[in-house]
């Protein structure tokens, strides 16, 4: 059984999870450890399986993807992580920094979604065609920053909550986290955790 390649597959939506498994079951090199629908299923899940590919949705509802992906690296960082995406918009360079090792849309062909499984398996990144573009193409300059946005990052980046970047700016909490959603669309992100990853990428505060 040591030549199977074991996958774990973790997506919210119950049905989806069935048809990759029926896909997998058609193989004689892989094999399906376990589903799990639950964020909280898939760290416990992973704790004790250790597999060697993780076929990893997005859109969790209590815990952020790129979070997700950091924690799933730091406790099985032999696994190799899948992202399952909706569609070629999701920012790819910021799910390649928390640590994917590849990409694959959910509309695929069955017999993409084994070469992709093989791929990462063994070692090699995997990409659907139009993700694999968007790789190719040349990365924007990052958006010039005050002093002040670079000082309310420097506190988010360190973890410090509202009130405490309120307090050490003089400013209010609501004005903090307008200040937040403004940043994350300039740097073409949807929540805080992903503006961290993003700052992080492109050293800015360094």
């Amino acid at each position: 059984m040591s030549e199977w390649i074991r996958v774990l597959i973790a997506d919210s939506e119950p049905l989806f999870c069935l048809g990759i498994q029926k896909a997998v079951e058609t193989t004689a090199t892989i094999l399906c450890a376990k589903i799990v629908t639950t964020s909280q299923e898939l760290l416990k899940s992973d704790a004790d399986l250790h597999p060697n590919v993780i076929l990893l949705g997005c859109g969790w509802q209590d815990t952020p993807t790129i979070q997700l992906i950091a924690l799933l690296r730091q406790q099985s960082p032999t696994s190799s992580i899948l992202a399952l995406l909706p569609g070629s918009e999701t920012d790819i360079q910021l799910l390649l920094d928390a640590g994917i090792a590849g990409a694959i849309l959910r509309h695929e062909r069955p017999e993409k979604w084994l070469e992709a499984i093989q791929a990462v398996a063994s070692g090699e990144p995997w990409f659907s065609p139009s993700l694999a573009r968007r790789l190719l193409k040349p990365a924007a300059s990052p958006p010039a920053l005050s002093e002040r946005e670079r000082l309310l990052l420097t506190l988010l980046v360190a973890g410090e909550p509202d009130a405490v970047i309120a307090d050490r700016m003089a400013l209010s909490e609501v004005t903090v986290r307008r200040c937040i959603k403004i940043l994350c669309e300039r740097f073409q992100v949807e929540t805080r955790v992903q503006l961290v990853y993003r700052v992080g990428h492109l050293r800015l505060l360094n």
